[in-house]
């Protein structure tokens, strides 16, 4: 009887040290665990290594980690790892990186421009949201190939008004007219850009 007494105090013993020990282990794991996931979801690395330790490296631009210092090809990928990369996409739409083809007889745009709609078989535009008129004019005059021919077409005229930035290439003049190429900043909301061909164009440079 006496033993039986024993063994029942030992177990009352027993149980809630058990149970203090497993409570202990889950407070620690859960406080690891969001000591982990605050890691992961800071914006406020404060390196590279920092960001792969916690399996947030890659940081594509657009992610909220993410510093150009950090982007030593300008690939818009930060603190790249070997081999691996982090499944995921960009915030923006745009392409990564500064600039994108528009499209027509290599004529770039900024990489943010956005709803490329097709005018024609010869025409084209983009929306450049975020800049102004002259930010517009001054990003593409800086890209365009302003003093080389452009399929065959040589530069002519550059043309700027209050609410418009005009770039002309002039091919050869036919009984038709000229064959014309132009790059327009045009002020609307949001700024945009128009790239057209115009095959005959009778007005010429």
């Amino acid at each position: 009887m006496r033993q039986l007494t024993v063994k029942r105090a030992l177990v009352a013993m027993l149980i809630p040290a058990a149970l203090i020990l497993s409570s202990c282990s889950s407070d620690n794991d859960d406080q690891d665990g969001s000591k982990q996931a605050s890691l992961v979801d800071s914006s406020n690395f404060a390196s590279c290594a920092e960001a792969r330790e916690v399996g947030a490296a890659p940081l594509l631009k657009g992610d909220p980690g993410y510093r150009a210092e950090w982007d030593r090809d300008g690939d818009g990928v930060a603190c790249e790892t070997d081999g691996s990369a982090k499944v995921t996409t960009p915030a923006s739409s745009a392409p990564v990186g500064e600039t994108q083809d528009s499209g027509m007889n290599g004529i770039l745009v900024p990489g943010t421009a956005a709803n490329r709609q097709q005018i024609s078989a010869n025409s084209v535009s983009f929306d450049l949201p975020g800049m102004d008129l002259n930010d517009a004019a001054k990003w593409m005059g800086s890209h365009l190939p302003i003093n080389s021919d452009v399929d065959g077409m040589k530069p002519c005229d550059v043309r700027r008004f209050d609410d418009l930035h005009e770039w002309f290439w002039a091919g050869e003049v036919t009984a038709s007219g000229v064959d014309m190429f132009s790059v327009s900043v045009l002020n609307t909301t949001p700024i945009s850009v128009l790239i057209r061909n115009s095959p005959s164009d009778p007005a010429g440079c």
